[in-house]
């Protein structure tokens, strides 16, 4: 198959691909389309920056929709490899609204086929003279609890999410693919 694929132009062969693969690359399983990324160097040097390219677009998408809406918005490292699509990492800030409710704009990346999604959420300060504040104590493990349909599995229990919120720290919420039970669509 390569050789003959390969004697093509470029031109013609990137159109090739973008009728093997959707429009938004990991929609579907990347088992889709990973035989033909992986099918010679060549081939994945050119496909591989076309299905970064489509979906940072995809990200590019949500973020913008999550600015516009009343949901915390979202910010993302540019990916510049196939690894870091599969294994997204998104920060969310708090915002006044509920998060993670069905119609915020996040909820996309959630039914993407990722390997891993992980979350980091806001760091709370709390000044040292004063004690937690019950927003502070409380907003966090709220907005986690309005994930857990969505992902069935938190990376701690909430006694630790409580806990290390008072004392300040970051919190980062792991979604593991392997580790979920999504249906499957056929």
């Amino acid at each position: 198959m390569s050789p003959h694929l390969l004697s093509l132009p470029p031109e013609l062969r990137l159109r090739i691909y973008f009728y093997l693969i959707p429009n938004i690359p990991l929609s579907s399983p990347a088992t889709q389309f990973t035989g033909l990324l992986y099918s010679c160097k060549y081939i994945r040097s050119e496909l591989e920056p076309e299905i970064i390219k489509l979906m940072f677009a995809f990200l590019r998408s949500v973020q913008d929709r999550t600015s516009k809406s009343s949901y915390a918005n979202i910010t993302f490292d540019t990916p510049h490899k196939l690894g870091d699509v599969l294994n997204l990492r998104v920060e969310r800030d708090s915002g006044p609204g509920a998060i993670y409710a069905r119609d915020d704009p996040f909820i996309a990346l959630l039914y993407m086929h990722l390997s891993s999604l992980t979350i980091q959420l806001p760091r709370f300060t709390p000044s040292d003279t004063s004690p937690p504040t019950p927003h502070a104590r409380h907003v966090l493990p709220s907005q986690t609890r309005r994930l857990i349909p969505w992902i069935h599995a938190l990376s701690r229990p909430a006694t630790e999410r409580s806990e290390s919120l008072r004392q300040g720290q970051n919190h980062t919420i792991y979604w593991k693919a392997a580790q979920t039970t999504r249906g499957r669509h056929r």
